[in-house]
C-alpha cells in the first residue's frame, strides 16, 4: 500500500505513516510494490526454469553453445517419429546429459560420433533412460535387439 492509502485507512496522515514506518525500520525495499515486484521476478524465474529446466543464464550459455537448434531438432525428430517414442527432457535436462558426456563436440550421426540413445532402445527420452553412445554402438544395439525378437518369434 501506498502512504496515502495506509493514512486514509486508519484516519491519520501520510507524514505520520512515513514517520512511523521509518521508526520500525521498515524500508520501501522491505514493503509495497518492492516486494510485489520480487514476487512477479520469482515467478517468472519458476515459470521459466519449469519450462525450460533450466536458468536464463544457463539458457543463453547453452544457446551460446550451439545447443538450441540440435535439441528442438531431436525433440521434433522424435514428436513425430511412427513409434511415438515419448520425449520428456526439458532444455536444460538435455543439455546437462550432452555436457556430463564431454562428447558434445563429437556428436553427430557418422561413425564414431556420439548419439543420445535410451537404454535397450525402450522407454521414453527421459533424465534416467538416455546415455551418450557412439552410432556404431547404437546401431548395433537395435540391430541385436532386432535379432532376438526374430529368434524369439
Amino acid at each position: 500500500m501506498t502512504y496515502q492509502q495506509i493514512s486514509e485507512q486508519y484516519g491519520v496522515s501520510h507524514q505520520a505513516v512515513r514517520q512511523r514506518l521509518k521508526r520500525a525500520h521498515i524500508d520501501a525495499d522491505e514493503g509495497g510494490q518492492a516486494v510485489k515486484s520480487r514476487l512477479r521476478a520469482e515467478k517468472r524465474r519458476a515459470a521459466f526454469r519449469k519450462k525450460f529446466g533450466c536458468s536464463r543464464e544457463q539458457f543463453k550459455l547453452y544457446c551460446e553453445m550451439g545447443m538450441r537448434s540440435p535439441f528442438k531438432e531431436q525433440k521434433s525428430n522424435t514428436k513425430y517419429n511412427r513409434e511415438g517414442i515419448e520425449w520428456k527432457l526439458t532444455f536444460g535436462e538435455w543439455a546437462a546429459i550432452w555436457i556430463l558426456s564431454g562428447k558434445w563436440n563429437e556428436r553427430g550421426r557418422n561413425s564414431g560420433q556420439y548419439v543420445m540413445a535410451r537404454f535397450g532402445d525402450r522407454g521414453a527420452y527421459c533424465w534416467d533412460n538416455v546415455e551418450i553412445v557412439t552410432c556404431n554402438e547404437n546401431v548395433f544395439l537395435i540391430r541385436a535387439r532386432e535379432a532376438i525378437a526374430l529368434v524369439v518369434s
